[in-house]
């Protein structure tokens, strides 16, 4: 099996105490949609670090890619570290790591929980703006 090209991880930046939904793409057809994964996020780069959670019933650590180039999962709690490293191990091929680029753990703050619980709603519910980003601008 050929290594996953990790594109990007979307947000690189999220609260130290876990929780938070990332999205992890990859090349096309990256990801074998009837395998499973599992994530490693830590400054370590290895499976040392601290499994990320999939929300497979009965086996919370095994990620299930959505489609060929998509993987979701949750992030656990993190320590304080300068760079954050991604791991990725295929189920169908146990000794094959994939690394990803540095990511970034924050301490947490109202707005960055406020944003993140926003984010898990569907988006029929009108929660308001659901990034920092999308907050409307307070010119004085």
């Amino acid at each position: 099996m050929a290594a996953i090209p990790i594109l990007s991880v979307t947000p690189y930046i999220w609260p130290r105490k876990g929780g938070a939904l990332i999205s992890i793409a990859a090349a096309a057809g990256g990801f074998v949609l009837t395998s499973s994964y599992q994530v490693y996020i830590g400054p370590n780069g290895t499976v040392a670090d601290p499994p990320c959670y999939g929300g497979v019933i009965g086996n919370a650590y095994v990620c299930v890619p959505t489609s060929g180039i998509l993987m979701q999962c949750v992030t656990p709690p993190l320590e304080r570290h300068a760079d954050l490293y991604l791991t990725v191990i295929s189920g169908a091929d146990s000794g094959q790591l994939h690394g990803a680029p540095a990511l970034m753990a924050i301490e947490d703050s109202y707005f960055d929980t406020l944003f993140i619980t926003r984010k898990h709603w569907t988006r029929w519910h009108i929660t308001g703006p659901r990034g920092l980003d999308l907050e409307p601008r307070q010119d004085t």
